[in-house]
């Protein structure tokens, strides 16, 4: 056998070789695409469906977003303009608004607590209304026992 059979053989071999991962490559590709597609189709029947009831129950729950509060805007100290918004504590009714309520005694004249603040930071990627079933919960005065 010859040199020049030798590398042509070779050769010969190595293009079968690419051959084959050539059918390979297409194969895989076109098992990735129909998975593609199957995803896609899933989305598009079965996700309408969902975002529809999803929808659907929200809408039942009240009208999301809606909760506003007194908005304001702010200068970080890195310059960084920041938008918030204040939702005050309605006035108390009832019998403690009106004094009939009986007086706690306090402990070693301590005054009594101040007030809660509760902050609710939503990040960049949301907005105010991520908020919105927890703002609506605490609205009004609350009684901490």
């Amino acid at each position: 056998m010859s040199e020049s059979s030798a590398a042509a053989d070779a050769a010969a071999a190595a293009a079968g070789n690419w051959r084959r991962a050539g059918v390979a490559g297409a194969a895989i590709g076109v098992i990735a695409a129909g998975a593609a597609a199957g995803v896609a189709i899933e989305r598009l029947t079965v996700g309408r469906g969902i975002r529809r009831k999803a929808q659907l129950a929200l809408d039942a729950t009240g009208p999301y977003g809606a909760l506003r509060g007194t908005p304001g805007k702010a200068v970080a100290d890195d310059g960084t303009r920041l938008y918030y918004e204040v939702d005050e504590v309605a006035p108390a009714t009832g019998p403690a608004a009106a004094g009939s309520a009986p007086r706690r005694r306090r402990l070693f004249g301590r005054k009594a607590p101040a007030p809660v603040t509760v902050v609710f930071s939503h990040g960049y990627c949301l907005n105010q209304d991520a908020w919105h079933f927890q703002r609506a919960a605490l609205r009004g005065p609350l009684e901490v026992p």
